[in-house]
């Protein structure tokens, strides 16, 4: 999972992309798509804890960069 919080106070969570969203089997690089966009980071919390029951063994990196660095570093699919 990524996290990345705007200077605005907006946080994103972004979550692996299913494996329906790649061309091939095995691709090289990991694609991600949006979980949740908000304010409030009660929501962001209350996402990750129920990701966390699902599978207690889930890394979440949380990143401070502006849209068009995020873009350079993660690939995202819109669904």
């Amino acid at each position: 999972m990524i996290l990345v919080r705007d200077r605005m106070g907006e946080t994103t969570l972004y979550g692996p992309a299913p494996q329906t969203s790649y061309d091939e089997g095995r691709p090289e690089e990991r694609l991600f798509t949006e979980v949740a966009r908000t304010f409030d980071p009660d929501e962001i919390d209350k996402r990750l804890e129920r990701e966390m029951r699902f599978d207690p063994d889930i890394w979440v990196i949380e990143l401070e960069v502006d849209d068009t660095t995020f873009k350079e570093l993660v690939s995202v699919r819109t669904l």
